[in-house]
């Protein structure tokens, strides 16, 4: 019996080692497994950030470039008054990409909307420019700013303007106003 026990200890001990070795590759492939699944949450972090960073880019940069074409084709004329998106379509000068028929779109996807504006008491004295479909992180970082010569901005039900609280708002009402993901914000010019 003892040479039939000496003869399957090694084996069964081989046996063991063998289990365990098996045991720790799974563990390693785990941890691997887990170490790329970290490695690509934090790219795709990065990623979005960098995204939402780019479309507040260009969103200010598509702001201005319809101000100063709206500034521009309306110079020299004593209102606003047939300020629209055809209008201002139609007088050229603005980036192909913003163009879809008679509709100005904006680097979230949503709509722009220009539209004469009383500023005052006096009618068409002003424009606005309406952009809907703003995310919360862009809205926050746009009615934070002021763009140009602004007389009020509004978002979320709230409105600073030149005769009251000027713009810009502050963080934590900014905060408040663009509590949606798929904010309204309206900004309102003088001439």
């Amino acid at each position: 019996m003892s040479s039939i026990s000496a003869k399957i200890a090694p084996r069964i001990r081989r046996h063991h080692r063998e289990r365990r070795r098996k045991g720790n590759v799974l563990l390693e492939y785990s941890f691997y497994a887990m170490l790329i699944a970290v490695g690509l949450i934090a790219v795709y972090a990065i990623y979005q950030t960098t995204q939402s960073n780019s479309n507040k880019v260009a969103f200010i940069q598509e702001i201005t470039q319809v101000q100063n074409k709206i500034r521009q084709t309306y110079n020299g004329q004593g209102s606003f008054a047939n300020l629209a998106n055809a209008a201002l379509i139609n007088a050229g000068g603005l980036p192909r990409n913003m163009i879809s028929g008679t509709n100005l779109l904006h680097s979230y996807g949503g709509a722009l909307t220009v539209a004469p504006a009383t500023i005052a008491g006096v009618a068409n004295n002003g424009f606005s420019i309406t952009a809907t479909n703003i995310p919360a992180e862009g809205c926050t970082g746009l009615v934070t700013q002021v763009l140009g010569n602004l007389f009020s901005v509004a978002a979320g039900g709230l409105t600073r303007a030149q005769n009251t609280t000027p713009p810009p708002f502050d963080p934590v009402t900014a905060a408040t106003a663009c509590a949606s993901n798929s904010n309204t914000i309206v900004w309102t010019y003088q001439r």
